[in-house]
């Protein structure tokens, strides 16, 4: 009989112990996953972060980048297509965010890589004029009404009258 008791209070530690460890393990590997998870929300907070800085300065960048453009465009003829081409033409903006530069003008028209559209309807100058320089938030595309862009936007100015409006895309 003694050998039996002591089987069954070894079978009553063993289970014991087993459910003991058990419950360790479950605890340990429950935290363990909790500061993971928690790892990986800091470092994407502070990747997201960065990515925002980032973005930000390169969409300050791209601003100076017009802004230098306006300024050689307000030296020239705004109505002079060739000449304001070339200027928007010779800037490198292949590191940059911008993937079109267009001139608004006063009388409605806007010009891009050679072409000029009628966005009388679309654009009001002297609204555009009034807001100055501006990053844009989304919004739909004169080129291509089915995407959004960012208008990075930069007034041409001369003898400090708006005399064009330049836009980043």
């Amino acid at each position: 009989m003694e050998n039996k008791t002591r089987s069954r209070v070894m079978l009553a530690i063993t289970l014991f112990s087993a459910i003991v460890l058990s419950g360790t393990v479950f605890v340990c590997a429950r935290r363990a996953g909790e500061e993971v998870t928690q790892r990986s929300f800091d470092e994407l907070t502070t990747a997201t972060k960065q990515l925002a800085k980032d973005i930000n300065n390169a969409a300050r960048t791209d601003q100076i980048i017009l802004s230098a453009m306006a300024e050689l465009i307000a030296g020239h003829d705004e109505r002079d297509n060739d000449a304001v081409l070339r200027i928007m033409k010779s800037f490198s903006l292949s590191e940059t965010f911008v993937s079109t530069v267009a001139l608004l003008r006063p009388d409605g028209t806007l010009l891009t890589d050679g072409a000029r559209y009628d966005v009388s309807g679309t654009f009001d100058f002297e609204t555009e004029a009034a807001r100055g320089a501006y990053i844009s938030d989304r919004v739909t595309s004169y080129f291509a009404p089915e995407k959004l862009v960012v208008r990075n936007v930069v007034p041409v100015k001369r003898d400090g009258e708006t005399t064009a409006i330049l836009y980043g895309m």
